[in-house]
């Protein structure tokens, strides 16, 4: 899917045409994508017993990503993208103007988040490994 999370689109077609904002999410798996103010609908959630009341909510649904179109960073216009290198090079390239497209930095965060937990992880069954050998050595003399 060449549209990812953080790029600035405009629909094209559907009930919304016209309207721009930028991609929160995407389900590559059914080619559709959510994009800010797009696409509302109200959910009416029932109350749980003792928890919580009941309420109406809004929220954004996703739509076909082929309703979309990217919009150039340089002037604003919609634009198709294109694809300039190799390998772990590639990078997004606006074939109107030729700008090279940025990457999102939501998915950077999230890379990072990620390599966090996994090294908070790490150092938590290293201080319970070493706690379980310090057990060990005081049994034992």
């Amino acid at each position: 899917m060449k549209i990812q999370v953080g790029d600035q689109v405009k629909v094209c077609k559907g009930a919304a045409k016209g309207s721009a904002g930028v991609v929160l999410r995407i389900f590559p798996d059914s080619g559709r994508v959510v994009v800010e103010g797009v696409n509302i609908r109200t959910l009416h959630k029932k109350p749980v017993a003792g928890v919580t009341s009941g309420s109406i909510e809004k929220k954004e649904m996703p739509i076909d990503c082929s309703n979309v179109m990217l919009l150039d960073p340089s002037d604003k216009q919609v634009t198709r993208i294109g694809y300039v290198g190799s390998g772990k090079k590639k990078n997004r390239v606006a074939v109107r103007s030729g700008t090279v497209m940025k990457r999102s930095k939501k998915k950077k965060e999230k890379e990072v988040k990620g390599s966090q937990e996994n090294k908070i992880q790490e150092t938590d069954v290293e201080q319970s490994d070493k706690k379980e050998v310090d057990e060990k050595k005081k049994k034992d003399t």
